[in-house]
């Protein structure tokens, strides 16, 4: 019976180990992805501070209805005097899974110097 008892601790610990460790891992993508995505955006400023850069994407152009994806997105030069005009962080993510199929247009604004607007499209098909 101790056996049993025993053997069974070990076996939930073994199934549940996994999904810990994914959750710190995925937190880790999510990271790695915003940090990326602001480098790159950062890349394509040309050294004109006056106007801003972002790069939105999706990790999959087309999805089924309630398959994740990934959103995610990265700006540099974003500097505005208006606080309130940039309603984005400069680099961000998210997860989202879609129970209606259609079109999802994802449109985000950045505002740099003097008020330059910039903006950024990506589309995700749901099926």
């Amino acid at each position: 019976m101790l056996r049993k008892v025993t053997m069974g601790i070990v076996g939930s610990a073994l199934f549940l180990v996994p999904m810990f460790v994914s959750a710190s891992a995925l937190g880790d993508l999510m990271d790695h992805t915003r940090f990326t995505l602001s480098r790159i955006a950062a890349s394509r400023v040309d050294y004109d501070l006056s106007k801003p850069s972002c790069v939105v994407l999706a990790s999959a152009q087309t999805v089924r209805v309630g398959e994740k994806y990934l959103f995610a997105w990265g700006a540099s030069g974003t500097f505005d005097t208006e606080f309130a005009k940039n309603t984005w962080a400069p680099s961000g993510a998210y997860i989202i899974a879609i129970d209606t199929p259609g079109t999802r247009v994802y449109t985000l604004e950045f505002y740099g110097a003097q008020g330059v607007k910039t903006t950024c499209t990506t589309r995700v098909i749901v099926r």
